[in-house]
């Protein structure tokens, strides 16, 4: 009785994988993004892309006055997706900070430029914590 039992919940098991991994129909963005400018940080910053043109981060500067980097964990930003990342930087020019957070592309242009809002948890080094929201715009 146990063995008319399994095999017809193993394959319907692995048809379930299988149609939820073939799905996934997420829509990558950002390979024809160079640029972010925006109240996020980096507040200017140029977009830097994997071998495979997949958008990886964006460097530049920032209104701290300093330099801030953005890698996403994912190359290439998933479209209706949140997008997490990592970054770091100075402001003043010598203090330090590291930050992870997650981003939101949204309003997806025909020329494949975007707005993102996000928000990110951040510590100032030597250890001050905080959290801020922001909201860019890459083209």
């Amino acid at each position: 009785m146990k063995k008319r039992i399994i095999l017809p919940l193993l394959i319907l098991s692995f048809l379930m994988i299988s149609v939820t991994i073939l799905a996934d129909n997420t829509k990558y963005i950002g390979q024809n993004i160079d640029y972010q400018v925006g109240l996020d940080l980096p507040n200017v910053g140029w977009a830097y892309h994997d071998e495979e043109g997949n958008l990886k981060g964006f460097r530049g500067i920032n209104l701290g006055l300093g330099y801030s980097q953005k890698t996403y964990f994912e190359p290439g930003l998933k479209e209706g997706k949140f997008n997490n990342f990592w970054g770091w930087g100075t402001v003043a020019l010598i203090i330090p900070y590291g930050e992870i957070g997650t981003e939101y592309p949204f309003a997806l242009q025909e020329n494949g430029s975007f707005w993102t809002v996000g928000g990110a948890l951040y510590v100032y080094f030597p250890i001050i914590p905080g959290a801020r929201i922001g909201i860019s715009y890459h083209f």
